[in-house]
């Protein structure tokens, strides 16, 4: 039963203006998900940097400044404790991706609520 739009019933036209809502969505959804996997692969590979940097920043790192301090050119690692300010962006990154997460877990299909 293929009716033209004007044949539509009320229902048949409100089913169609929320399917075409959810294919909007769909389609931003796609393109966002795209984004989040490549994320989640950055964040893998600055998780994995990060481990030799912060073993390095806590055995041995303020030693090697303090040797070289008097050397005009040193390498930036050598400079204002970015090191430390990385790891603590690590941390603040990681506690926002726990609390979205922690929405997602918590939530049950079929039950959610508006209150919040």
């Amino acid at each position: 039963m293929n009716n033209s739009p004007e044949e539509h019933t009320p229902d048949q036209k409100a089913a169609l203006e929320r399917l075409s809502v959810a294919q909007d969505n769909l389609v931003k959804s796609r393109e966002a998900y795209e984004k989040a996997v490549e994320g989640l692969d950055a964040i893998k590979a600055y998780n994995e940097t990060m481990k030799p940097l912060m073993a390095y920043y806590d055995n041995g790192w303020q030693a090697d400044v303090t040797t070289t301090e008097s050397i005009y050119e040193r390498p930036e690692a050598a400079g204002e404790d970015e090191i430390w300010d990385m790891h603590g962006g690590q941390y603040e990154l990681m506690r926002e991706l726990l609390a979205l997460s922690s929405q997602f877990f918590v939530r049950v299909p079929g039950e959610d609520s508006d209150e919040n």
